[in-house]
């Protein structure tokens, strides 16, 4: 399950660690992809909260 999450957002994810070393898009690789992803980072799970949606977070 969490696999399949990561591989449907691992963009979103890319962009936000991109992010945090370099702001110039310029400088970020293009043609982003999964398997570039898995090369360069390591997916743990962790209690921690990270809102990569859109709209106010709510309770369910």
């Amino acid at each position: 399950e969490v696999e399949r999450w990561v591989r449907k957002h691992f963009d979103e994810l890319f962009v936000n660690e991109l992010n945090d070393w370099c702001t110039d898009e310029e400088r970020w690789p293009p043609g982003r992809t999964y398997k570039m992803f898995a090369d360069w980072f390591t997916v743990e799970v962790h209690s921690m909260v990270l809102d990569v949606e859109e709209g106010p977070i709510t309770k369910e």
